[in-house]
């Protein structure tokens, strides 16, 4: 038997049901979440013969505003819970973006692995193009640095001195660009998901990887898959956190120049003949 609460609930989800009937997709609810929606509203009650329009005509004019005013809002929250924007990403979507990207520019910031040691960490500007060109620019106590990867070799700059040295890439140096590469290399047996969490005001899924002595942690929005930081521990060595993400942005050339510039003395190690410069 039917009750008035019954009946209520009844015409909420009908009036809800209509209101899906006549909304046109878009972006925050597809087609395919409109159906979904109104697949679960049909099969929350049983069906009854249709007597709401005619309550609907009796009711009183702030009655009818207050009705359709509350169906409104319960197609758009029941369309926010049930849209595929509110999912997880997966793991797979936060690596395609990093294996996807032309240029690629972050904040880097490495942390002493000295245990008890809380000194402010070294912070570094970088700049990557794929395939092999790498510019760090690096902050710490000792003053600043800035080193260049491009066509295997490696320009190191110390602006205090006005020194430049010029080596082979080959010499073991650290490259962001290979450790871009090694995230890249991460498959989901290699990973597993963490709780979710807001950073800086982004809600962010979290997955942990583990991939011979480096521990790495990858949060990307929950929304889009896009990376937000990236956090990485290598065992015995330093902690470094990457963020402040920016992907296939144009840059200058000369960012990525091997040419000391004017008043650096240059310096040339272990280069062959063929590699040294006049």
């Amino acid at each position: 038997m039917s009750t008035p609460d019954n009946e209520n609930c009844h015409d909420v989800v009908t009036l809800a049901v209509s209101a899906l009937q006549q909304t046109s997709p878009h972006d925050d609810a597809p087609a395919a979440t409109i159906s979904r929606t109104i697949a679960r509203l049909q099969g929350a009650v049983e069906p009854r013969r249709p007597a709401l329009l005619g309550r609907i005509v009796a009711m009183p004019w702030k009655a009818k505003i207050g009705t359709f005013a509350a169906t409104a809002a319960a197609v758009a929250l029941l369309c926010t819970l049930l849209s595929p924007l509110g999912e997880s990403i997966a793991l797979g979507q936060v690596l395609e973006k990093l294996r996807s990207v032309k240029t690629l520019s972050f904040v880097m910031e490495i942390y002493s692995p000295v245990p008890g040691e809380h000194a402010p960490p070294s912070k570094a500007l970088v700049w990557i193009v794929e395939p092999n060109k790498t510019r760090l620019e690096m902050e710490t106590p000792d003053g600043s640095t800035t080193m260049i990867v491009n066509d295997g070799k490696i320009l190191t700059l110390v602006p205090e001195t006005h020194s430049a040295t010029l080596m082979s890439a080959a010499g073991g140096q650290m490259d962001p660009q290979k450790t871009l590469n090694e995230l890249r290399a991460i498959t989901d047996h290699d990973a597993r998901p963490l709780e979710e969490k807001v950073m800086d005001g982004v809600r962010c899924q979290g997955f942990e990887a583990v991939r011979g002595s480096t521990k790495a942690s990858l949060w990307a929005d929950a929304r889009t898959g896009q990376p937000v930081r990236i956090e990485m521990q290598v065992q015995d060595g330093p902690r470094m956190v990457w963020s402040n993400f920016k992907f296939d942005q144009p840059f200058d050339a000369s960012l990525f120049s091997l040419e000391p510039p004017a008043g650096y003395t240059l310096q040339q190690v272990g280069l062959k003949e063929s590699e040294t410069r006049e």
